[in-house]
């Protein structure tokens, strides 16, 4: 004989499995089994990517060991890899400082600029030199470390005043005051 309870209460449970306000057991399992599956699936896929990046950056490594092995061989100075060169580049906007405009070996000009690169190409159609240097320095101190240099090394054609005086932005008399 069947229990007319037992039969009641097992279709309010299949309802209830059918709407998913419960969950049935076997239904549970077989989602916590894909779950875990999926899981396994990512972690593996992560180191999956991890070592298939670990193998390229070596081969780029491997790469730049034999090119620097030839530029040693070619220059006596090994090549610099992408990333240290990135890391000591300057903003250009950054480069203002004193230079120097050389003529075999001596220093013709000293000049002043925010942007030292720009100046000195301005300077090509207008003297001759063959080499630059120059000293990066704060936008405040370029007035003083230009007239330093000006006075000190005494360019040719750095302008003079009419009492020979170097024409510099600040007197010497005036920097050592």
């Amino acid at each position: 004989m069947t229990n007319p309870a037992a039969i009641a209460g097992a279709a309010e449970w299949r309802r209830k499995v059918k709407t998913g306000e419960i969950e049935a057991p076997w239904v549970r399992k077989r989602r916590e089994k894909k779950t875990q599956n999926e899981q396994g699936a990512l972690i593996f896929g992560d180191y999956t990517e991890r070592i298939k990046k670990a193998k390229e950056e070596l081969a780029a490594l491997e790469k730049h060991k034999a090119y620097a092995a030839k530029s040693i061989a070619l220059t006596g100075a090994s090549l610099l890899r992408h990333e240290e060169i990135s890391a000591a580049a300057k903003p250009i906007e950054e480069s203002s400082g004193v230079y120097f405009l050389v003529s075999c070996g001596e220093v013709v000009y000293v000049g002043q600029s925010i942007q030292v690169m720009n100046r000195v190409q301005e300077h090509r159609a207008l003297k001759t030199f063959d080499s630059v240097a120059y000293i990066p320095c704060k936008p405040e101190m370029l007035n003083k470390l230009e007239s330093l240099y000006i006075h000190i090394l005494r360019p040719k054609t750095n302008g003079k005043m009419p009492d020979q005086s170097m024409n510099a932005p600040i007197k010497l008399m005036e920097l050592f005051g």
